[in-house]
């Protein structure tokens, strides 16, 4: 936004007062053209609020994008615990459904192995350590 300066001239028309604010030469507007007239002080305080906002909104940004990060990360590591979780689930009810028979002439379910993949999966999620969002306090 460009500012003109000018001084408010007031002067007799009749037997009322009007104002003129004259610019000088070089002044981009047209003939009739419609102009917004304000206080230096005033124009200069509302760029200052401009800028404050501009400022917050950066930061605003900022802490959104953390807290997608954070969202993310808590996501992928409630998709892995919902998938051991199914895998756990379903190899016990095939255990569970196994007759006497079948654990005798094979002790060692062939489930085994997912059983201790699961186990290592686990242990990764322990490792990523525990997640907090701090969620923003209304004001």
């Amino acid at each position: 936004m460009e500012l003109y300066k000018s001084k408010v001239r007031k002067y007799k028309k009749g037997k009322y007062d009007q104002w003129s604010i004259p610019l000088s030469k070089g002044q981009p507007f047209q003939d009739k053209e419609e102009v917004v007239v304000g206080k230096l002080e005033e124009i200069t305080h509302l760029e200052d609020e401009v800028e404050e906002l501009k400022k917050t909104n950066n930061q605003l940004n900022i802490e959104v994008k953390e807290a997608l990060k954070k969202l993310t990360v808590a996501t992928n590591i409630i998709g892995k615990q919902k998938d051991i979780i199914n895998s756990q689930d379903t190899i016990l009810a095939i255990y569970m459904n196994r007759g006497i028979l079948s654990r005798l002439r094979n002790p060692i379910p062939k489930e085994l192995k997912t059983l201790e993949d699961n186990k290592n999966k686990l242990v990764e999620l322990e490792d990523s350590g525990v997640l907090v969002i701090e969620l923003p306090k209304n004001e």
